[in-house]
């Protein structure tokens, strides 16, 4: 065992071999103990003094109307008696242990309160503390004056002390037990057992068996956390038998089985590769889509062009007017909802990248600076990086023998960041595709040999990895993503694909297009066009003199 240098044995240490549930009670009835205990016990000192003080000024309150009554008195049987009454009265309503005497000129006690006292006729009594003497004139006491003697702190106010000092410590005493007691038995149905299962369970989990935890038993917390490692298992499970697939694919080996590891589509030596779809567009650039004026009229045309510029007089009002006019807020949540798609929609996506950061700049300016601040930490020039990993991507694949039809590369911007972070609950640190690649290939053989390829090159992602091409979307995207590490900069996305997926997913007539709600969206953007002429963006940007959109 670790020990300190004075030679003592580390405390941490020994609680560690104190089973958790005990632990946890224990602590917790300690620190209740400390705080409740402290607070109780300023309280009842409060009171015992309170109540010492309170009897105190009781009897001066009353003590001077007794003197009063005695020297009223023709005889001692009344001035006895008038004492008395005072004791049933005064002294027992104060629950105050206080001894009246009254002394003549001789010093004898002629009238106390304690019958004891006239019995013994003692002249000082046995017990108390003098309080106070006041002189008494009366006939009865003759011609000197005498004194009427109170005598505090009788056995019986101590004894009351000590009886609530016991009660206290009882109640402690309960206290702590109940305390204990009740979080031992919460914490082995609530905490050890389902805790047991739990670490049981990962055991298993370390030798191969991932069901066990599908089913932990226990509070909601618990259920939800074994669900959770179940689930991650067999995620983990399904990403390293895909991995192992797609190598098995890499390099023509086949399944045991003789059908798991078969390509799922033709390879390309039986087809000939589709048209490519260019690359992705620079900020500002606007792209032709494949085969985009060949289903669109005249009409279609002139709407687009209205459109592009209604959307460039939007991107000038963002980028210009401060974000704490009312106003431009409303336009820049337009914009973040609507105008966005719109350019997607266009196909124009270094403009909707621009009116993505341009509405957010306005709707949330500190997340903004944020998110900006950090793509500038992780590298100093996003195209800079971008260029060395193609480099290092092309070099890689042609190691392998494998040929790149057309390699596409993108820095995600601010907004884009911004909103994956709000989509998966995420630092900004996690997003893990803030710099991407996308790779065209001849062939789907060509696709599993590229990715055998880069994961030989980069670190890869496990979990991360997605085979699409085997399990296609249900509207049939098909794909294989992966998430790499350089040796420096950031974790990128890579996707590989043949041309006729990647016509597929971002064709004008492919049934994964992101862009298939094209005609659907229309008439929503006739009712922005509309709003040109009004409002601030009509005053910046004024309709042209024949009364159409500008």
């Amino acid at each position: 065992m670790r020990r300190h240098p004075e030679g003592w044995p580390n405390p941490s240490r020994i609680l560690e071999r104190v089973p958790l549930g005990w632990r946890f009670a224990l602590v917790t009835a300690v620190t209740v103990a400390t705080v409740v205990g402290a607070f109780s016990l300023v309280q009842l000192y409060r009171n015992i003094d309170h109540d010492s003080t309170d009897r105190k000024m009781l009897l001066d309150e009353f003590m001077g109307s007794l003197v009063e009554d005695i020297e009223a008195t023709r005889d001692l049987a009344t001035a006895q008696a008038r004492i008395d009454r005072f004791s049933r009265q005064v002294l027992n309503r104060a629950r105050s242990s206080v001894r009246l005497d009254l002394v003549d000129g001789l010093g004898q006690i002629v009238a106390s309160s304690d019958p004891e006292v006239l019995l013994r006729f003692d002249k000082a009594p046995s017990t108390g503390v003098p309080y106070a003497q006041l002189p008494v004139f009366s006939p009865v006491l003759g011609r000197d004056p005498g004194t009427l003697a109170v005598w505090t702190d009788a056995p019986s106010f101590p004894d009351e002390a000590r009886r609530r000092w016991r009660s206290w410590f009882l109640q402690m005493a309960l206290l702590v037990l109940s305390v204990v007691g009740s979080l031992v038995v919460a914490n082995h149905f609530l905490v050890a057992r389902p805790l047991h299962r739990l670490q049981e369970g990962l055991r298993q989990m370390g030798h191969g068996y991932l069901g066990v935890l599908k089913d932990v038993q226990g509070a909601p917390e618990w259920r939800y956390l074994g669900h959770e490692i179940w689930r991650l298992g067999s995620d983990l499970e399904q990403t390293v038998r895909r991995l192992v697939e797609a190598q098995r694919r890499a390099m023509n080996v086949p399944h045991p089985d003789g059908v798991a590891c078969a390509f799922p589509r033709h390879d390309a030596a039986a087809s000939t590769p589709g048209p490519i779809v260019p690359p992705l567009a620079a900020a500002g650039a606007q792209p032709a889509r494949p085969g985009a004026t060949g289903d669109t009229g005249p009409d279609d045309e002139s709407e687009s062009q209205m459109e592009r510029t209604y959307l460039m007089y939007k991107l000038r009002l963002l980028e210009s007017q401060s974000p704490d006019d009312p106003e431009v807020v409303e336009h820049a949540r337009v914009t973040w909802e609507q105008d966005v798609l719109m350019a997607e929609r266009l196909g124009d996506l270094g403009l909707r990248s621009r009116l993505d950061d341009a509405a957010l700049r306005v709707l949330n300016p500190e997340a903004f600076a944020r998110v900006g601040a950090y793509l500038s930490s992780i590298t100093d020039s996003p195209p800079a990086w971008l260029g060395l990993r193609e480099h290092a991507i092309r070099a890689a694949l042609e190691g392998a023998g494998v040929s790149i039809v057309d390699l596409q590369r993108r820095a995600k911007h601010v907004a884009g960041i911004w909103r994956k972070m709000q989509a998966l609950d995420i630092a900004v640190d996690q997003v893990q595709d803030v710099f991407g690649f996308r790779l065209i290939l001849p062939g789907t053989g060509d696709c599993y040999r590229a990715l055998d390829a880069l994961h030989r090159r980069f670190e890869p992602q496990l979990l991360s990895f997605k085979d699409y091409i085997a399990r296609p979307k249900p509207n049939g995207y098909q794909s294989l993503h992966t998430h790499l590490r350089a040796t420096e900069g950031p974790v990128f996305e890579v996707q590989l694909r043949t041309p006729e997926m990647h016509l597929q997913a971002d064709g004008p007539d492919g049934d994964a297009a992101h862009w298939r709600y094209k005609k659907a969206g229309r008439g929503a953007t006739r009712g922005a066009l509309e709003k040109v002429g009004r409002g601030l963006l009509g005053r910046l940007f004024p309709r042209s003199s024949d009364g159409s959109a500008p």
